[in-house]
């Protein structure tokens, strides 16, 4: 029986055991102490609402435990962390990367980067075991030469992939300790007779660090139409999304499957290898194409089977978040037959909402795509801080190996975000599955950006997942 089957026979079966997933109470675990940590966790998995509790934060690198649920926190930044960068940058904003999908982290959970408000990586240190966190010196004192929606490698842990924060068109592996660049792959060697192939898009990395993919051929986000992917033995394949040709080094080369035509917001590659997800700007395609076929599937986002709203991709599934039934709905396709799903949230909450959105992040899955998804929620509508029911703007794990219906939770990650998309606390889990690094402006708190009066600063933060 294949894995979807066994998925979907499973939680037919789970609503059977719900009964037992009520609990247990906080401060309390179903789990024994061997089987504390991913990917079976022991925070509290109830659905009772948990109020945040008042709590005060110290400076960057202060540890504290979330009062709600136990877990601790480490404060990554504050309004002096960018005087340590090279330039001086006093009371600049810090984020998480633009994208839950991206894998921040390092191998070992000992590095990981953040953004500026402007738009510059900065790489910082982390000790796993204090839980104490660190800027770390390299070229530029500080910054990484990479441009954010760099991807760290599954492999090395002294290995991050990006762009050259240059604006080069090439794919560069950037090596922590050489402080050393080198050339993976030309985008404008992939694609004949297309100068165009300028700034690239985020950089997607398989488990292996085989193949590699990004997306360009526009001056900007939302105006792209090339989906590049590069196997390291094979060489370069590519996907125009305009005139619906696919080519490249290997593989077969003619018209896609599908005669939708479109431009790209997003492109991600599956962990795999084998696939590539394509979302359309305002989410109004959703495409997948097996890479080494012709073959592209179109699956809608706005009709049936909803295929839209904040995902990402494993080896062989992608999770999503449809907006029916419920805004916590939350769903597991198999990337072979992407319009089939099960629901990985069962019985959803009551009472119904429709306010409430998600980042989801799949750094720490295994090859079955049987390891917890990780991620934050939040309001996009006032009221925002309005907390209503359980998961509501808080750090999560949902399980996904279809033993039971099991929804882990962490923190209050205490983000308005209401000042702006920066603001939200997408997330990124660490690959060991151990930490999650989220943004938050921490309920207006952090003080305003250097020289307004207004703009509200945001900080990252990381979470234990105990």
């Amino acid at each position: 029986m294949k894995r979807s089957q066994k998925l979907l026979a499973r939680f037919a079966g789970a609503a059977a055991v719900l009964g037992s997933l009520v609990g247990p109470s906080f401060g309390q675990s179903k789990e024994s102490a061997a089987q504390c940590g991913p990917p079976v966790y022991c925070a509290p998995s109830d659905r009772v609402l948990r109020k945040e509790s008042p709590l005060s934060i110290g400076d960057a690198g202060s540890v504290f435990d979330d009062p709600d649920f136990g877990s601790r926190i480490v404060r990554v930044t504050d309004a002096n962390t960018g005087t340590q960068l090279g330039g001086g940058f006093p009371g600049v904003s810090f984020a998480t990367d633009s994208s839950s999908e991206q894998n921040t982290w390092n191998k070992s959970a000992t590095r990981f980067y953040a953004v500026t408000e402007g738009g510059r990586a900065v790489l910082f240190g982390f000790d796993p075991e204090s839980k104490n966190s660190w800027l770390v010196r390299i070229s530029g004192g500080g910054w990484l030469p990479l441009r954010p929606g760099a991807s760290f490698s599954f492999v090395d842990p002294d290995v991050i992939y990006g762009s050259p924060a240059s604006g080069d068109s090439a794919v560069a592996r950037y090596r922590l300790s050489t402080r050393k660049t080198s050339t993976v792959f030309d985008a404008r060697r992939c694609v004949p007779h297309f100068g165009r192939v300028t700034t690239l898009g985020d950089i997607s990395v398989s488990s292996n660090d085989q193949q590699f993919a990004t997306y360009a051929g526009g001056p900007i986000q939302d105006e792209h139409m090339l989906v590049m992917v590069f196997d390291s033995t094979q060489g370069c394949r590519w996907y125009n999304t305009q005139t619906g040709q696919v080519g490249g080094d290997w593989g077969p080369a003619g018209a896609a499957t599908t005669p939708q035509k479109y431009l790209i917001h997003n492109a991600r590659l599956s962990k795999r290898g084998d696939f590539v997800r394509i979302t359309g700007p305002g989410g109004g395609v959703e495409a997948y194409w097996q890479v080494a076929t012709l073959n592209v599937t179109t699956c809608s986002s706005r009709a049936a089977p909803y295929c839209g709203g904040h995902k990402v991709l494993g080896y062989a599934h992608m999770v999503n978040q449809p907006g029916t039934l419920d805004d916590m709905n939350v769903v597991m396709r198999p990337l072979t037959s992407i319009k089939a799903s099960f629901q990985l949230i069962n019985p959803l909450l009551t009472p119904t909402q429709w306010t409430l959105d998600s980042h989801w992040s799949w750094n720490n899955d295994d090859a079955n795509d049987s390891f917890p998804v990780c991620g934050s929620t939040y309001r996009e509508v006032p009221p925002f801080t309005r907390i209503e029911r359980a998961w509501d703007r808080e750090v999560i794990c949902i399980r996904t190996d279809g033993t039971q219906s099991q929804v882990w939770r962490f923190a209050h990650h205490r983000s308005t975000a209401a000042n702006g998309f920066w603001s939200t606390p997408r997330g990124n889990v660490s690959q060991d599955g151990k930490f999650y690094m989220f943004t938050s402006d921490w309920e207006n708190t952090l003080g305003f950006l250097n020289g307004s009066r207004t703009q509200h600063r945001t900080d990252v933060f990381v979470v234990e997942l105990k």
